[in-house]
């Protein structure tokens, strides 16, 4: 079987970066959220994607991006249990990223050609390997 997810879309807001502990070590996170835009009869319509990047990703996506880059995401998807306020638990999608990749930045100003060719130079944003022991929770 094979769990693998490629989506590209728009960052919703910068990503939020945080540490969590995992015994004597700390692991760094970051969480995104990318808009990705989709056609029905009814016209066009926008599904949110939750992202989640672990250690070295994490760090370098919460450093790099920005609300309004274009990004594609190479990951898994993972379900998880979210507690409500009026007490059942619901179960959410998200989706673990492996590879990031800036597809174009937010244009200002005039200056999306200079920007696309800076991009070029960038290598892709991808996570080290990481043992499913690691993960805090």
């Amino acid at each position: 079987m094979l769990n693998l997810v490629i989506l590209s879309g728009r960052l919703t807001k910068q990503p939020e970066l945080r540490i969590v502990k995992s015994g004597d070590n700390s692991i760094s996170v970051a969480n995104f959220t990318i808009a990705i835009p989709r056609y029905t009869k009814q016209g066009e319509a926008t599904d949110f994607v939750d992202v989640v990047a672990w250690r070295s990703l994490a760090e370098r996506v919460a450093s790099t991006l920005d609300k309004g880059f274009l990004v594609s995401v190479v990951g898994r998807i993972k379900p998880r249990f979210v507690q409500t306020k009026k007490g059942p638990k619901i179960r959410q999608q998200e989706i673990v990223a492996r590879e990031v990749r800036i597809l174009s930045k937010p244009r200002r100003n005039g200056r999306q050609e200079e920007l696309e060719e800076e991009l070029q130079e960038l290598p892709p944003l991808i996570e080290e390997e990481l043992d499913e022991e690691d993960i805090p929770f």
